[in-house]
């Protein structure tokens, strides 16, 4: 997590000029709740893998998640470039031992799911 945190404020200062550790965690916090949210209900088409190295992609090349969480932080008044919301959102997605956690836990329910409901047949 500290490399997380260190990753996210090395971005910012290089796009932004903003070099606070504090403010890195407080997005941090904010994007692995959007990302929590978006996995939930399955991405924007409903299919998202779990697995982080597939989310990651589609989290990164996700137009409409990252245009929502720019909005999501410029509510809590971090006005950020559309570019770099994608970055953190990939970047927080494939480095954030809470998001691999949570990605485990999807999966486990998936797989779950598929065992109680004999494979899942055609309907």
């Amino acid at each position: 997590s500290l490399n997380l945190v260190t990753r996210i404020t090395t971005e910012l200062s290089a796009q932004m000029g903003l070099s606070d550790r504090t403010l890195s965690e407080f997005i941090i916090s904010l994007t692995e709740k959007e990302l929590k949210a978006f996995l939930k209900r399955g991405g924007s088409g409903g299919t998202v893998s779990s697995s982080v190295a597939a989310a990651s992609e589609v989290v990164g090349n996700d137009v409409e998640l990252a245009q929502t969480f720019r909005t999501t932080l410029a509510t809590n008044g971090a006005e950020l470039p559309l570019g770099l919301v994608s970055n953190l959102l990939r970047t927080v997605m494939e480095m954030s031992p809470r998001m691999k956690r949570y990605g485990d836990q999807l999966e486990k329910r998936r797989l779950k799911k598929l065992q109680q409901g004999g494979g899942g047949g055609n309907g």
